[in-house]
């Protein structure tokens, strides 16, 4: 039996610079990789606990993410450091609320949302888990 060189998958990089992984700790900390995984971890655990409120779980993600983040750049945890790491933070969970209200829009067209309805009106698409109701 011949196994795959599994050592491949645990690089970094190919000799072309592309990611062989979905996220490493440099793509974790830009905006696009932190609003991807506070949306996929919410989304997750929310599907999982039911109970749990994913506004609050996406918030603390966002600024949990954030905090490491400054101590991963070597910085110390002084009050521009956190103040800059929060800000971020809330700009990581408004791009992933957003990510949310238009996956879960039951009348987006072509990934463009539709003007929300009231709350009641609103039905998420099936297998889609809306945070806002």
């Amino acid at each position: 039996m011949v196994f795959p060189n599994l050592g491949m998958w645990f690089d970094d990089q190919t000799s072309t610079g592309i990611a062989k992984t979905p996220f490493t700790v440099q793509s974790l900390f830009t905006a696009a990789g932190a609003t991807t995984a506070v949306f996929t971890v919410t989304t997750v655990l929310r599907s999982l606990i039911s109970k749990l409120d994913p506004r609050w779980t996406a918030a603390v993600l966002s600024l949990l993410i954030m905090l490491v983040e400054v101590k991963t750049n070597g910085d110390t945890y002084s009050v521009p450091n956190i103040l800059v790491a929060v800000i971020n933070a809330a700009v990581i969970y408004a791009a992933a609320v957003g990510v949310n209200n238009v996956t879960t829009n039951p009348r987006s067209q072509g990934g463009v949302a539709a003007a929300p309805a009231a709350p009641a009106a609103v039905q998420a698409r099936p297998g889609r888990i809306r945070w806002f109701d």
